[in-house]
């Protein structure tokens, strides 16, 4: 049963990794000349010399990658109920998954994302210094996955969500969140980190709803 389970997870990580590569395979083979050209001309609107002289192919990768990441979260949170299946049927045999949120939820990865791509443009020169660039991109990550992943696991445990319970516990939610964003520096492991926060996020929020 525990092999099925590791089956199934395996399975829906490459899943996401597939489309998520057919997604952007077809934006950039129709749109690539355009998007080449564009951050060429970004480049030249960059404030450090530095930056002016990078490489345009590193940029996109920069793009390309979060875009990834973020795709990989939405799929992740609109997948969340079947996802915890088994973990609800091994651990929680006789509660039922709650899921009576899903807009809600999706209207929270949207807003994370909206603000995550704002300031991924105002701190993008940040991204070129040594060092600084890792912290950058882990606080943008954590502040893009933390409050969907808070709120999935929520939404999964209690039939009325409220803030209460994530604002009681934000240690904990830091921590988790922090863990599964660890996961989006190294390619292709990065896809496991949606699916990470939200299982360990729910596992969290269950065993709290029911003390």
């Amino acid at each position: 049963m525990r092999k099925l389970h590791i089956n199934r997870y395996a399975l829906f990580s490459l899943t996401i990794i597939a489309l998520s590569g057919i997604t952007w395979g077809i934006v950039w083979y129709f749109k690539g000349g355009v998007i080449h050209d564009e951050l060429n001309r970004l480049l030249t609107l960059l404030p450090f010399e530095t930056v002016e002289k990078a490489n345009a192919f590193l940029i996109l990768f920069f793009m390309l990658y979060n875009g990834m990441v973020v795709f990989a979260l939405f799929t992740t949170s609109f997948f969340s109920k079947g996802i915890v299946q088994s973990i609800e049927f091994r651990c929680f045999k006789d509660v039922e998954v709650v899921r009576d949120n899903l807009f809600n939820s999706i209207g929270h990865t949207v807003k994370d994302t909206v603000i995550f791509a704002l300031l991924s443009i105002v701190l993008f020169p940040l991204l070129f210094i040594p060092l600084v660039n890792i912290a950058v991109q882990f606080i943008l990550w954590l502040f893009l996955t933390k409050d969907t992943l808070a709120y999935d696991g929520a939404a999964l445990s209690y039939k009325d969500v409220s803030q209460a319970p994530i604002k009681e516990h934000k240690a904990a939610i830091w921590s988790i969140a922090s863990v599964a964003v660890a996961f989006n520096f190294i390619p292709i492991v990065n896809f496991f980190g949606p699916l990470f926060g939200e299982l360990a996020m729910f596992h969290y929020f269950k065993k709290l709803s029911q003390k």
